[in-house]
């Protein structure tokens, strides 16, 4: 009897220990949800000027749901809110902005009828103010206890972000841990740009849910930030202490003041005097650091058709080979015409924007004279198109990151094509070109075999071009010149890139440029394959390195499938007409700028310098034009082959 009685003490005691242990955790719950957590809208805005609004706006109990009303109460008093949100307004760095920011202590900071009111009254406050939003998202999903009420929010969640971005104003969704459910499939996937806490839980349908469905363990890592990276949902991953330098950078490439319709009078951004809209090209500013006699102004006001009123009309440069042919012209060759001689005309003129006379009430506008370079010691008369063709996949040529950073500043690298993934071999961002904000694009090589490796050798697949054409129509939004950089031997030619549309993405690139309002310049810095090359190749100015080519297939390729024979290439590189002196020839390139002794590989430090100035000279004088100027003008370049 003693023993058992010892046997039931003990056990007493023991669950009176968990009992203690249980109300002891339960306190701390309590304590720990009387102190707010510190918000990311505090951390990120300026201390001055911060307020809260739409503070109180509370939900309902549509569904007559049991107990909702006294949970939800408990809550509130907990965690002193009165649903899972915090609106505020302020600005980070001085960019005045709208926040929205979601939290847990409200029933996991699930949307029901009051959250998704918050977000849509905020981003209708935000449009209506043409400031930027920002939303920072934390919740489980749609809010259960209201049901289709909670559900209705994520169509009108998504509805007033439309409105908002079709008014051209910039949307950042900043995902955190967790993001799920309706939030996820609404207003947290449509951001502008989308940033990620490391280790956050994204997505649609819980783990939970997804392994009682297929019955299966889940992989470790999925559905966190970096899975969601690498399957092309997400921009950038940025840690909580960098949160608010990120929001500083991207609002500053989004200001509107940057943008090259509201560059104002005589303006000059950076060492490069940069033009808008509303801009033409007179005696105000010497463009870059060249002593050259191109030379920008600027009108302040007035419609830039007021300026240029003008049809686009065909120049002799817009006469194609056959046509100059059948009209008498002299029987020259491509290289011929591009070869010793320096031409009396720049590259620019010989494309067909030439000087233009515009009434003396306006302003007298002629167009940037560029010296025309000489020849270079190496020239291409003394190389065989084959010879070309191997320097312009030269290993250490400069590639796109060399571009990235001799040319531009606070570049951000924008991934994924929010469907499949992120195409390493296609590399997207944005940046600042002399002071303007600008949208940057390119292929990406390797310089040795595991680098090409990791960019599969420089063929996108259909995500990297779905990639390219999401931040080409972000660029229109933002009225942002695009400046894309082609070196690829081709789109990637594999069974998955097929089974994906690999046809259809690089279709939709050339339907969306053909239509775009902004400038687009082209560089073709080394290979030029195919369709793959062409994806970013829909253009108002073309330039190509001296020992860049460009074709519609490689040499090896046209010669397997013409003659069966892939070693016949060095023949077939002479009868393709490949290099940049056949494609200055025939029109299809602009400018061809000169490479060091040797070839670019050589000094690729001062190859890439070597572009600022012609690719400011290019951007200037097409920013100059009306919209539909500039829209018609690129028309008629692919019309007339």
């Amino acid at each position: 009897m003693d023993f058992l009685k010892l046997v039931k003490e003990r056990k007493d005691q023991l669950v009176g220990l968990a009992m203690a242990r249980v109300e002891a955790r339960e306190k701390i719950k309590r304590a720990r949800a009387k102190i707010r957590p510190a918000l990311r809208t505090d951390e990120v805005l300026d201390v001055q000027g911060r307020e809260r609004v739409f503070s109180n706006i509370t939900t309902g109990d549509p569904l007559r749901f049991p107990g909702y009303p006294e949970k939800l109460m408990d809550l509130q008093k907990r965690s002193d809110l009165i649903d899972a949100f915090v609106c505020t307004t302020g600005s980070i760095d001085g960019q005045p902005v709208v926040c929205v920011e979601l939290l847990p202590q409200i029933f996991m900071g699930s949307m029901g009828q009051a959250v998704g009111e918050a977000v849509t009254l905020a981003c209708e406050y935000a449009s209506m103010q043409r400031l930027p939003l920002i939303i920072f998202s934390a919740s489980g999903g749609a809010r259960m206890q209201e049901g289709m009420f909670s559900l209705m929010q994520m169509a009108k969640t998504s509805a007033a972000i439309a409105r908002h971005g079709a008014a051209g104003l910039l949307y950042i969704s900043v995902l955190t841990h967790p993001t799920t459910g309706g939030v996820t499939a609404s207003f947290a996937s449509l951001g502008d740009i989308i940033i990620a806490e490391p280790g956050a839980l994204i997505g649609f349908a819980g783990s939970r849910v997804i392994e009682q469905t297929i019955g299966k363990t889940l992989p470790d890592g999925f559905q966190l930030s970096e899975f969601q990276l690498e399957h092309g949902f997400v921009d950038i991953i940025a840690k909580r202490e960098s949160l608010r330098e990120t929001l500083s950078n991207i609002l500053a490439l989004h200001r509107q003041d940057k943008r090259l319709e509201n560059v104002g009078e005589a303006a000059v951004v950076g060492k490069t005097a940069v033009v808008g809209e509303t801009a033409v090209v007179g005696e105000a500013a010497v463009v870059g650091e060249a002593a050259s006699d191109a030379t920008l102004s600027f009108i302040g006001s007035g419609e830039p058709e007021d300026v240029f009123n003008r049809d686009v009309e065909k120049s002799i440069s817009d006469v194609s080979p056959r046509e100059a042919a059948v009209s008498g012209a002299p029987d020259v060759s491509p290289r011929e015409a591009a070869g010793s001689g320096a031409p009396d005309v720049s590259p620019r003129e010989a494309a067909g924007s030439g000087s233009l006379d515009v009434s003396p009430q306006t302003s007298q506008v002629q167009a940037p004279q560029t010296p025309q370079p000489q020849p270079p010691q190496t020239s291409q008369a003394q190389l065989s198109p084959m010879q070309q063709v191997e320097l312009a996949r030269n290993p250490a040529r400069p590639r796109f990151n060399d571009f990235c950073q001799g040319l531009f500043t606070d570049y951000i690298e924008i991934h994924g094509d929010r469907h499949f993934g992120d195409d390493r071999a296609l590399q997207c961002g944005l940046a600042f070109f002399e002071g303007i904000a600008v949208t940057v694009a390119g292929h990406v090589k390797g310089k040795d075999l595991n680098s090409n490796i990791a960019c599969n050798f420089g063929m996108p697949n259909p995500e990297g071009y779905r990639k390219f054409l999401r931040v080409a129509k972000s660029a229109q939004k933002f009225a942002r010149p695009i400046i894309t950089f082609i070196d690829t031997p081709g789109a990637y030619p594999g069974p998955g890139a097929e089974e994906r549309g690999q046809g259809e993405a690089i279709a939709q690139c050339l339907f969306a440029l053909s239509e775009l309002t902004v400038p687009i310049v082209a560089i073709v810095t080394g290979e030029g394959g195919s369709g793959g090359a062409l994806a970013l190749g829909v253009a108002d100015h073309i330039i190509m390195l001296e020992h860049a080519v460009y074709s519609v297939l490689s040499p090896e390729g046209f010669a397997s499938i013409l003659w069966k024979d892939s070693k016949r290439a060095a023949e077939a590189s002479e009868v393709m007409r490949l290099t940049s002196a056949d494609l200055l020839g025939f029109g299809m390139a602009d400018e061809v700028l000169p490479e060091p002794l040797g070839g670019a590989h050589l000094a690729p430090e001062q190859t890439v310098e070597s572009l600022r100035v012609p690719l400011a000279q290019a951007i200037s004088s097409l920013c100059a034009m009306p919209k539909d100027v500039l829209v018609a003008k690129r028309y008629e370049r692919f019309r007339r082959f």
